[in-house]
């Protein structure tokens, strides 16, 4: 395979492949009738009517802590108190690591609040995360304050929510890193929507896992393409976290790697797949132009075409670097397990 799975890292990819997605969503095609019947209750994961027409009010929560009763109780009479308003109410137990993997969550204390909005429905990337923040909880961190829900908090969160102001999007992200390693500048989530959707050019992004072994063999690829492309104003490489960080884009999910996209300037929204496995097509005796011996300089003369049809702004492709064959050769030997 040329793609990475979760195996081994946990066991959620195989999971939401098979069972995950039923567990969750398999309540979708329900009548509205049915959906209007589950309001003002509180439903424990995985039996409720999933509707993406509702945002759902999720309570994580250990099942087995001392506080575990009092805040059902709360989360219960807010839910009473807002059989009114499209939203359904749901307890999740700690303990179901698949639904808590799909959200992208690392939540270390209980009781968690977050609200959920299915922006898309079954589309990639089909939902939008509000959390909420107990005071004194450092938000760049994610140190979460060991303390019980009141129905003034999840009352006064679920009001904010349906508010005209709303609440602010919580994208999960690491701290902006401080040093960057090799030559494609290492995003994080909360640099996503500044560099890669408002930046005023084509931007290409390889997104990754740190386990995965089939990304250490693109890395330098991707790396050597960041080096040969350093100067080109209209072009900007990324690479991304995607275990750590939320993807801020209204339709990009990654549930592989490792995957590459072009973000071209004039449509941000709609990203094009590059294939980060070119030396596939250089079989056979039709091969493409750009192939040659060298597994790099395949991968790099694909991109340069691949810029030439996709880039939305003028691409210059650029001068050879001489000194790039024994930069390869260093990256290569360098140890990548801090990637």
């Amino acid at each position: 395979q040329a793609a990475c799975s979760d195996t081994g890292a946990t066991a959620w990819t195989g999971l939401w492949m098979g069972m995950a997605r039923p567990l969750y969503l398999i309540f979708v095609g329900l009548c509205h009738a049915a959906l209007r019947a589950g309001r003002g209750v509180v439903h424990v994961y995985p039996s409720f009517p999933a509707s993406m027409n509702m945002p759902h009010c999720i309570l994580l929560i250990d099942p087995d802590a001392e506080s575990a009763s009092s805040t059902r109780s709360v989360v219960q009479t807010v839910a009473k108190k807002n059989k009114h308003r499209d939203m359904l109410f749901i307890e999740l137990g700690k303990d179901q690591a698949d639904a808590v993997k799909f959200f992208n969550l690392e939540v270390q204390e209980t009781p968690f609040l977050m609200i959920v909005r299915w922006d898309s429905g079954m589309g990639r990337h089909p939902f939008s995360k509000f959390r909420f923040w107990f005071p004194g909880e450092d938000r760049d961190f994610d140190d979460q304050v060991n303390r019980s829900l009141t129905e003034v908090d999840v009352s006064s969160f679920v009001t904010r929510f349906f508010s005209p102001e709303g609440l602010e999007p919580w994208v999960i992200s690491e701290p902006v890193l401080e040093q960057q390693n090799g030559f494609a500048y290492q995003l994080v989530g909360s640099e996503f929507k500044e560099k890669v959707m408002d930046a005023p050019r084509d931007v290409l992004v390889f997104f990754f896992a740190p386990w995965c072994g089939f990304c250490k063999r693109v890395q330098p690829r991707v790396e050597a393409l960041a080096r040969r492309y350093a100067n080109t104003a209209s072009l900007s490489i990324f690479k991304f976290d995607a275990t750590k960080n939320d993807v801020d884009h209204p339709y990009v999910n990654i549930d592989g790697y490792p995957d590459i996209m072009l973000f071209p300037n004039d449509d941000k929204l709609h990203p094009v797949q590059f294939d980060h496995t070119p030396e596939e097509q250089c079989t056979g005796d039709a091969k493409p132009a750009w192939c040659a011996e060298d597994e790099h300089e395949t991968f790099i003369g694909f991109a340069m075409e691949f810029f030439m049809q996709h880039n939305s702004l003028k691409f210059v492709p650029p001068l050879e670097d001489p000194t790039e064959a024994s930069f390869r050769e260093t990256f290569d030997a360098e140890d990548k397990s801090e990637f």
